[in-house]
Protein backbone atom coordinates (compact mmCIF):
# COMPACT_ATOMS: atom_id res chain seq x y z
CA UNK A 1 0.00 0.00 0.00
CA UNK A 2 2.77 2.32 -0.11
CA UNK A 3 3.74 2.55 -3.34
CA UNK A 4 2.73 5.69 -5.40
CA UNK A 5 1.44 6.22 -8.41
CA UNK A 6 4.46 7.08 -10.24
CA UNK A 7 6.20 3.46 -9.26
CA UNK A 8 3.03 1.43 -10.89
CA UNK A 9 3.16 0.09 -14.37
CA UNK A 10 0.79 1.50 -16.89
CA UNK A 11 -2.40 -0.15 -16.70
CA UNK A 12 -2.27 -2.15 -20.00
CA UNK A 13 1.06 -3.59 -18.39
CA UNK A 14 3.64 -2.02 -21.02
CA UNK A 15 6.32 0.22 -20.13
CA UNK A 16 5.75 3.91 -20.56
CA UNK A 17 6.67 5.40 -23.92
CA UNK A 18 9.66 7.48 -23.99
CA UNK A 19 8.90 10.98 -24.23
CA UNK A 20 9.55 12.79 -27.27
CA UNK A 21 12.52 15.04 -28.14
CA UNK A 22 11.28 18.70 -28.59
CA UNK A 23 13.73 19.89 -31.76
CA UNK A 24 12.28 22.60 -33.05
CA UNK A 25 9.14 25.14 -32.94
CA UNK A 26 8.21 27.66 -36.47
CA UNK A 27 5.72 29.97 -36.55
CA UNK A 28 4.22 31.10 -39.52
CA UNK A 29 2.21 33.75 -39.92
CA UNK A 30 -1.17 33.98 -41.89
CA UNK A 31 -2.12 37.55 -43.13
CA UNK A 32 -4.59 38.96 -45.61
CA UNK A 33 -3.34 40.56 -48.70
CA UNK A 34 -3.33 43.80 -46.97
CA UNK A 35 -0.73 42.28 -44.35
CA UNK A 36 -3.69 41.85 -41.28
CA UNK A 37 -2.57 38.61 -39.07
CA UNK A 38 -5.47 36.62 -39.75
CA UNK A 39 -4.09 33.13 -37.64
CA UNK A 40 -0.42 31.79 -36.93
CA UNK A 41 -0.03 28.24 -37.54
CA UNK A 42 2.47 26.48 -35.51
CA UNK A 43 4.82 23.82 -36.47
CA UNK A 44 6.45 21.50 -33.67
CA UNK A 45 9.31 18.88 -34.53
CA UNK A 46 9.92 16.09 -32.41
CA UNK A 47 13.27 13.50 -33.19
CA UNK A 48 11.38 10.15 -34.61
CA UNK A 49 8.27 11.17 -34.74
CA UNK A 50 5.77 13.04 -36.85
CA UNK A 51 5.37 16.64 -36.71
CA UNK A 52 2.99 17.93 -35.23
CA UNK A 53 0.54 21.45 -35.86
CA UNK A 54 -1.83 23.88 -34.34
CA UNK A 55 -2.80 27.40 -34.54
CA UNK A 56 -3.08 30.33 -32.53
CA UNK A 57 -5.44 33.06 -33.22
CA UNK A 58 -4.62 36.84 -32.78
CA UNK A 59 -4.93 37.74 -29.25
CA UNK A 60 -5.77 34.45 -27.67
CA UNK A 61 -3.69 32.53 -25.29
CA UNK A 62 -4.71 28.97 -25.79
CA UNK A 63 -4.42 27.47 -28.92
CA UNK A 64 -7.28 27.02 -31.82
CA UNK A 65 -8.97 28.32 -34.37
CA UNK A 66 -11.98 29.35 -32.17
CA UNK A 67 -14.66 28.73 -35.57
CA UNK A 68 -12.63 29.52 -38.24
CA UNK A 69 -12.04 26.84 -40.80
CA UNK A 70 -8.80 26.33 -42.46
CA UNK A 71 -10.11 26.73 -45.93
CA UNK A 72 -11.32 30.31 -44.90
CA UNK A 73 -7.68 31.14 -44.43
CA UNK A 74 -5.54 33.27 -46.62
CA UNK A 75 -2.60 31.40 -48.77
CA UNK A 76 0.58 31.50 -46.99
CA UNK A 77 2.22 34.77 -48.63
CA UNK A 78 -0.81 36.29 -49.95
CA UNK A 79 0.48 39.41 -48.32
CA UNK A 80 4.12 39.45 -50.50
CA UNK A 81 2.12 39.51 -54.18
CA UNK A 82 0.87 42.81 -53.76
CA UNK A 83 4.57 43.89 -54.41
CA UNK A 84 4.76 41.80 -57.93
CA UNK A 85 3.12 42.67 -61.26
CA UNK A 86 0.24 40.33 -62.31
CA UNK A 87 3.09 39.15 -64.98
CA UNK A 88 5.24 37.83 -62.01
CA UNK A 89 5.24 33.89 -61.75
CA UNK A 90 3.97 32.59 -58.52
CA UNK A 91 4.70 29.15 -57.58
CA UNK A 92 1.65 27.53 -55.01
CA UNK A 93 2.69 24.73 -52.87
CA UNK A 94 1.36 22.59 -50.00
CA UNK A 95 2.56 24.09 -46.73
CA UNK A 96 4.72 27.04 -45.18
CA UNK A 97 7.71 25.55 -45.14
CA UNK A 98 7.93 24.46 -48.85
CA UNK A 99 6.80 28.11 -49.53
CA UNK A 100 10.11 29.40 -47.63
CA UNK A 101 12.65 27.27 -49.26
CA UNK A 102 10.58 28.66 -52.63
CA UNK A 103 11.07 31.98 -51.31
CA UNK A 104 14.65 31.86 -50.07
CA UNK A 105 15.68 30.55 -53.15
CA UNK A 106 14.30 33.71 -55.16
CA UNK A 107 11.08 32.45 -56.39
CA UNK A 108 7.75 34.19 -56.26
CA UNK A 109 5.83 31.48 -53.88
CA UNK A 110 2.48 31.21 -51.82
CA UNK A 111 0.82 27.81 -49.94
CA UNK A 112 -2.05 26.41 -49.25
CA UNK A 113 -2.67 25.60 -45.51
CA UNK A 114 -5.14 23.31 -45.62
CA UNK A 115 -3.50 20.22 -45.41
CA UNK A 116 -3.80 17.62 -48.64
CA UNK A 117 -7.11 16.59 -47.63
CA UNK A 118 -8.22 20.36 -47.68
CA UNK A 119 -9.10 23.48 -50.15
CA UNK A 120 -8.79 27.04 -49.86
CA UNK A 121 -12.01 29.01 -50.08
CA UNK A 122 -12.54 31.28 -53.42
CA UNK A 123 -11.91 34.23 -51.70
CA UNK A 124 -8.23 33.05 -51.00
CA UNK A 125 -7.93 32.07 -54.54
CA UNK A 126 -8.53 35.26 -55.74
CA UNK A 127 -5.05 36.37 -54.98
CA UNK A 128 -3.97 34.31 -57.56
CA UNK A 129 -6.32 35.32 -60.22
CA UNK A 130 -5.12 37.00 -63.18
CA UNK A 131 -1.83 36.01 -62.38
CA UNK A 132 1.23 33.47 -64.12
CA UNK A 133 0.24 30.52 -61.74
CA UNK A 134 2.24 27.29 -61.32
CA UNK A 135 1.52 24.72 -58.93
CA UNK A 136 4.22 21.94 -57.54
CA UNK A 137 2.22 19.02 -55.76
CA UNK A 138 4.12 16.79 -53.42
CA UNK A 139 5.11 13.62 -54.96
CA UNK A 140 2.14 11.49 -53.58
CA UNK A 141 -1.19 10.44 -54.56
CA UNK A 142 -2.82 13.27 -51.58
CA UNK A 143 -0.33 16.13 -53.09
CA UNK A 144 -1.10 15.80 -56.63
CA UNK A 145 -4.94 15.10 -55.88
CA UNK A 146 -4.78 18.52 -53.68
CA UNK A 147 -3.40 20.44 -56.60
CA UNK A 148 -5.42 18.96 -59.56
CA UNK A 149 -8.59 19.74 -57.27
CA UNK A 150 -6.83 23.23 -57.26
CA UNK A 151 -6.09 23.50 -60.92
CA UNK A 152 -9.58 22.50 -61.69
CA UNK A 153 -10.55 25.42 -59.74
CA UNK A 154 -8.35 28.08 -60.98
CA UNK A 155 -9.30 27.20 -64.33
CA UNK A 156 -12.65 27.85 -63.64
CA UNK A 157 -11.97 31.18 -62.40
CA UNK A 158 -10.34 32.23 -65.43
CA UNK A 159 -6.60 31.32 -64.61
CA UNK A 160 -5.05 28.38 -66.27
CA UNK A 161 -2.36 27.05 -64.01
CA UNK A 162 0.23 24.63 -65.41
CA UNK A 163 1.72 21.89 -62.89
CA UNK A 164 5.54 21.36 -62.20
CA UNK A 165 6.37 17.92 -62.45
CA UNK A 166 9.95 16.72 -60.73
CA UNK A 167 9.95 13.04 -62.72
CA UNK A 168 12.98 11.82 -60.46
CA UNK A 169 11.01 12.68 -57.47
CA UNK A 170 10.45 9.96 -54.74
CA UNK A 171 7.86 8.95 -53.15
CA UNK A 172 6.45 12.02 -50.46
CA UNK A 173 9.24 14.38 -51.86
CA UNK A 174 7.96 18.32 -52.77
CA UNK A 175 9.92 21.65 -53.44
CA UNK A 176 11.86 21.57 -50.32
CA UNK A 177 13.36 17.88 -51.07
CA UNK A 178 13.98 19.20 -55.02
CA UNK A 179 16.56 22.25 -53.87
CA UNK A 180 18.24 19.81 -51.64
CA UNK A 181 18.81 17.03 -54.17
CA UNK A 182 20.36 19.84 -56.65
CA UNK A 183 22.61 20.80 -54.13
CA UNK A 184 23.72 17.28 -53.45
CA UNK A 185 24.69 16.04 -56.79
CA UNK A 186 26.42 19.78 -57.38
CA UNK A 187 28.50 18.63 -54.53
CA UNK A 188 29.02 15.38 -55.34
CA UNK A 189 30.06 16.63 -58.95
CA UNK A 190 32.89 19.15 -56.93
CA UNK A 191 34.20 16.38 -55.08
Amino acid sequence: HDKTARDLPPSNGRAAPAPLKFLREIRYQICTAEGELIATHIRREYENSPKKFSWLMPDQKIEGLFGKKKEELPLYNADKLAAFGLDAIVIVVEGEKKCDVLNEKLFLSVATVTGAAGQPCDDSLRALLGRSVYLWPDADAKGGAHMDKLAQRLHAAGTVPKIISWSEAEEKEDAADFFRACWQRLRRRQS
